[in-house]
């Protein structure tokens, strides 16, 4: 196998970040200014005759453009289609809630691949052994984005005489996970199970993506702003946004960086007469202070509610992607049963939410192997 298909089987298994968010691995004294705002905010809240409640979330959703998200995060057995991105977001977090005010632990994965379709095509075509055409080439390019982090999310509501409500929720988070930086070069056949390539990279990490081998723990801290509100319009027309990561800051202290050169020499085949070989790579190690900012999310909702029935239609922007969703709920005397239906990705979903708990699936295939957009939500509550 080529290091550039190890680099990108190994980058894309990033993308599988709803099996594995971020669990905090440090210990020590974590943001005590952060637990002083806390018992300010929860004895002003005492008098508060709003909902006191314990919520457990979970929520994730990835995307693939160009083969389906099991593929691309490792096996390849899949076609590859056109397109250049693949991105993830992955939400765990555990919390409580006292009339406006709320305080939650949070874990989080964020990850944003962008690559030329010519590699995808590459790596499909050799890790499958499939016949090469003598003289072609394949563009070599790769660029991840991943920061996984934890901390403190501490959020406040607001209502205003107007039918406007403004929440605001402050996260302060500590890196666990970093991967960023480009990679980029150029392979060409030589035969139909025999090819050369070269490339550079030059990436900033915490697990070094050639070789997985660890560099030492990630240090720093940062910040993220979260603006939600809601407006109603009438008693039947409601207007709802989200603008995530509106304000972010991640300071990353002595990441370690690695810029490499690699290129095929000696070759050798396997029992089929494919070439396999490992590359010779040449490089040099430093480490370097990095200031990460998330990409901020935006996500509109205008709804219409009926008697029994609500209809929905929302707008998301995410990783510089544009998507729609139409949503409709039904509602009964102990739950809401919800139907969702994306075009862009030709993906269905279904939630069903009572007082107590929430769960719901959204892909664009029943067989999960096979999905290219999974997004699954989770949500329990305690009420006191």
């Amino acid at each position: 196998m080529t290091v550039a298909v190890f680099v990108l089987t190994i980058s894309m298994a990033r993308l599988k970040s709803f099996s594995r968010i971020a669990v905090p691995q440090k210990k020590g004294r974590i943001f005590r200014p952060f637990f002083y705002l806390l018992a300010w905010c929860f004895h002003s809240a005492a008098a508060d005759d709003g909902s006191t409640r314990v919520q457990f979330a979970f929520d994730s959703t990835s995307y693939s453009e160009t083969t389906s998200l099991v593929s691309i995060a490792g096996d390849w057995n899949d076609p590859v289609n056109p397109g250049n991105q693949a991105w993830s977001y992955s939400r765990m977090s555990l919390g409580y809630q006292n009339g406006p005010y709320s305080l939650q632990w949070i874990a989080r994965d964020d990850s944003d691949y962008r690559f030329d379709n010519e590699t995808a095509s590459f790596v499909y075509l050799t890790r499958n052994q499939l016949p090469l055409t003598a003289g072609q080439s394949f563009r070599l390019q790769i660029k991840p984005d991943r920061l996984s982090s934890h901390g403190l999310r501490l959020g406040y509501r607001h209502t205003f005489d107007a039918p406007l409500q403004l929440s605001l929720f402050a996260s302060l988070l500590q890196p666990d996970r970093f991967l960023h930086g480009n990679l980029q070069g150029q392979a060409i056949a030589l035969d139909s199970n025999d090819y050369d390539f070269s490339f550079a990279s030059d990436l900033r990490y915490d697990r070094d993506p050639l070789y997985d081998s660890l560099s030492r723990p990630l240090s720093g801290q940062g910040y993220a702003l979260d603006i939600l509100g809601s407006y109603a319009i009438n008693t039947r027309w409601n207007i709802d946004f989200q603008w995530l990561d509106a304000i972010s800051a991640i300071d990353i202290r002595q990441a370690t960086r690695t810029r490499a050169l690699a290129s095929s020499q000696i070759k050798q085949y396997d029992d089929n007469g494919y070439l396999t070989y490992d590359p010779v790579v040449s490089g040099q190690d430093s480490t370097v202070d990095v200031r990460y900012r998330y990409s901020p999310q935006i996500h509109l909702s205008l709804q219409h509610r009926f008697a029994n029935f609500v209809v929905r239609l929302q707008h998301h922007r995410v990783f510089g992607q544009s998507y729609q969703t139409l949503q409709a709920d039904q509602i009964w005397s102990d739950g809401v049963l919800r139907w969702s239906v994306i075009p862009q990705f030709s993906a269905l979903g279904i939630r069903y939410q009572t007082a107590s708990y929430s769960v719901g699936l959204e892909t664009d295939r029943l067989n999960w192997r096979q999905a290219r957009y999974l997004s699954i939500h989770t949500r329990y509550f305690w009420r006191f």
